[in-house]
Parts: C-alpha cells; sequence; structure tokens
C-alpha cells in the first residue's frame, strides 16, 4: 500500500468520546444539566426504562453524568457482548445499528454499585449522546458541527452514523488474535454504527493536533470545568476496577473523558 499522508484521515475509534464529553461539558457549563445530576433527568420518557437497574438502586437515581464520563456507571459495556461481537465479525459491512438497541442489550443489570468501581464502558457514550440530541433538540452531528468542529477550523474532521467517507486510510481489528491484519481484519467498511459517538469519528493528524491543543486548554468548557476534566480518578487494576488513591504512580488516572497514563519516551 501506499505511506500514509500528513493530510489523510482515519477513524480515530474511541478517541471520539473526548469530543462528547466536552460538548456534555459545555451543556454543564450553560446549566442545561448537572455533573451529578441523574441520567433519567435527562432522557426522554420512552429511554428511561433502559437504564438499568439492581438491588443497588431502585431505579437509576445514583447513575449520573460524571459516572457515564469516567466509566464508572456499573452500565454493561455493549461491545464485550457476545450477540455484538457475533454480528461484527459477520455482516459488519451491512448491519446498520440504532443507538437504543445499545441500550436494550444492556438495561438488564448493573454491574456494580455507580461509583465504586471502573469499567470502561462504550455504552455511557451512547447514552450521552442520546441525553446531548433530547437537551439540545439538535442532533448530535450538528452539536459537533457548531460547539467544535466549526469554531477550532477541523475542516477534516466529521462524525459518522450510517455512512464511510469514502476517503478513509484502511483500518483492521485483530478479531481471530493471531497478529496478522489481513482482509478478514479490515473492519474500514465496518458500519460507524457500530459505535455511534463512542468511536465513529473521522479525522486527520493536523486536526487531532489542534484537538489535543484544546483538550490540554480547555478553552470551551473554561477553567472550573477543566479542573473538574482534570480531576484524577486513578485505577489501580483494569481487571477489577479497583481504585486507588490520588497520586499514586501505579495507578492509571482517569478524568471525564480523559485518560492520563506515564509513557516512556524509549
Amino acid at each position: 500500500g501506499n505511506p500514509i499522508d500528513w493530510d489523510d484521515r482515519f477513524k480515530i475509534a474511541s478517541i471520539s468520546k473526548t469530543y462528547v464529553g466536552t460538548v456534555a461539558l459545555m451543556l454543564v457549563k450553560e446549566g442545561i444539566m448537572e455533573l451529578d445530576g441523574t441520567v433519567s433527568n435527562y432522557l426522554p420518557n420512552e429511554l428511561r426504562q433502559f437504564v438499568p437497574a439492581t438491588e443497588y438502586v431502585s431505579y437509576d437515581t445514583v447513575i449520573t453524568v460524571r459516572h457515564l464520563l469516567n466509566h464508572t456507571s456499573g452500565i454493561l459495556n455493549f461491545a464485550t457482548l457476545p450477540e455484538f461481537s457475533r454480528v461484527q465479525q459477520g455482516s459488519y459491512a451491512n448491519w446498520v445499528w440504532q443507538p437504543v438497541d445499545f441500550l436494550m442489550m444492556t438495561s438488564d443489570s448493573l454491574i456494580f454499585e455507580p461509583g465504586t468501581r471502573w469499567n470502561y464502558c462504550n455504552t455511557g457514550f451512547i447514552y450521552l449522546q442520546l441525553m446531548i440530541e433530547y437537551l439540545t433538540g439538535n442532533t448530535l452531528g450538528e452539536e459537533l458541527n457548531s460547539r467544535i468542529f466549526q469554531p477550532l477550523g477541523l475542516t477534516a474532521t466529521e462524525y459518522t452514523t450510517t455512512t464511510n467517507p469514502p476517503d478513509l486510510v484502511n483500518g483492521y481489528w485483530d478479531f481471530d488474535g493471531n497478529g496478522v491484519l489481513d482482509g478478514f481484519n479490515d473492519v474500514t467498511g465496518a458500519n460507524p454504527s457500530m459505535a455511534y459517538v463512542a468511536g465513529s469519528i473521522c479525522s486527520n493528524i493536523p486536526d487531532m493536533i489542534t484537538w489535543m491543543d484544546e483538550l490540554a486548554e480547555g478553552s470551551l468548557i473554561g477553567p472550573a470545568l477543566q479542573a473538574e476534566r482534570l480531576i484524577p480518578l486513578p485505577i489501580l487494576n483494569f481487571e477489577t476496577g479497583e481504585l486507588g488513591n490520588i497520586g499514586d504512580l501505579s495507578a492509571v488516572s482517569v478524568g471525564l473523558g480523559l485518560y492520563d497514563e506515564y509513557l516512556s519516551m524509549a
């Protein structure tokens, strides 16, 4: 194949979550929702039934916006479920998901009491998408364009829902775990509805540099919420979700839609 060019566009996968997280924090800044407000307050009535309940909660009174942003809601991650994996490894190029599908797949129960553990959760960002759309009356794409893409001049950045742009660099997923990225593992044509805003934004390197600068500065959300976004939630064990103490260098810190991890320069 051809070498990747500076301006080539590609799917940025879960970096997409930083964009929806920023829109959510902008709504918090505007007083449209609260970080510690419950999820049910920001969903239409027909979707509230899908918020899972267990012995921990009578409904969803303790699942908050903050829990969704830092992956401590206890909601199941739809991407780990067999029914999702079977579709993605089969007719992934043609299958079109609806956001409510992911809510239905994960509505049976919580896997822990909200706020007590950490578990990576794509489903939480589908909830955020639906909440943003309900509260603003606009599609998430419209909100991303007006609040982030246009103001920052991100001309190569695009939120896709059910159709892929024609100019993407090929991407791969090692489904069979053998380390060989062949045609079977080429997911460039996978329908972007498989993740929606949890992983379906496309961009290029110059736009990503601009976006990383914004995440570091927080000009769109202001100093107070930027400080909130950067408060670390230390994770001691990714398998169990055990949380540690702030300042523990053995932990990976998670903010509101962000990760902070020490990287080697080697």
